[in-house]
């Protein structure tokens, strides 16, 4: 734009016009909403389906190591268990001083 100075001096100023912007079309603006929001629909549903496959996936594998904890600690007792009862046996010295003698 010209300052007031160039104005007095017998020129014109300047106006600045604003340009002309396209008229957008109601119903191509919808459709291209309409477009956008599908899209997003279907990206959060797919996103809710990996959501749910992986939850199912993390709870089998926590089911199946807590099954393998489990009997993991359950043959760690057995073989202490039969290590125990294999020292503890009689030999068979010892149980023919256990007999009662009639």
């Amino acid at each position: 734009m010209m300052s007031d100075e160039n104005a007095a001096n017998g020129e014109t100023p300047e106006v600045e016009t604003p340009e002309a912007t396209p008229e957008i079309d109601p119903i191509e603006a919808l459709r291209a909403e309409n477009a956008e929001l599908k899209d997003r629909v279907l990206r959060t549903i797919a996103e809710m389906e990996n959501l749910r496959k992986r939850t199912e996936r993390d709870v089998a594998d926590t089911r199946s190591y807590a099954i393998a904890g489990f009997a993991r600690d359950m043959l760690s007792a057995t073989d202490a268990l039969s290590r125990a009862l294999r020292c503890c046996r009689p030999k068979p010295a010892d149980r023919a001083m256990r007999r009662p003698r009639a």
